[in-house]
């Protein structure tokens, strides 16, 4: 069965899936700017993955390159 939950990093990608998926579990990173590394993201996603437990499938994870120039 289908029952997703959300991690993006900030205020707006949290009122777009809000909009999109009304009554789903959305987790912010609060991790948004170009000065933020991909370690960083990365910790606090895992850290948000492990509190949503195995509740939730698929977790599906929206975040904002900022300019960076790195590869997702």
């Amino acid at each position: 069965m289908i029952n997703p939950a959300f991690i993006v990093d900030g205020y707006t990608e949290l009122k777009i899936v809000q909009n999109i998926c009304p009554g789903q579990p959305i987790k912010r990173t609060d991790l948004n700017g170009k000065s933020v590394t991909i370690v960083a993201m990365a910790k606090k996603i895992a850290w948000h993955i492990r509190l949503l437990g195995n509740r939730y499938y698929p977790i599906i994870i929206l975040v904002d390159k900022e300019e960076r120039e790195i590869s997702f």
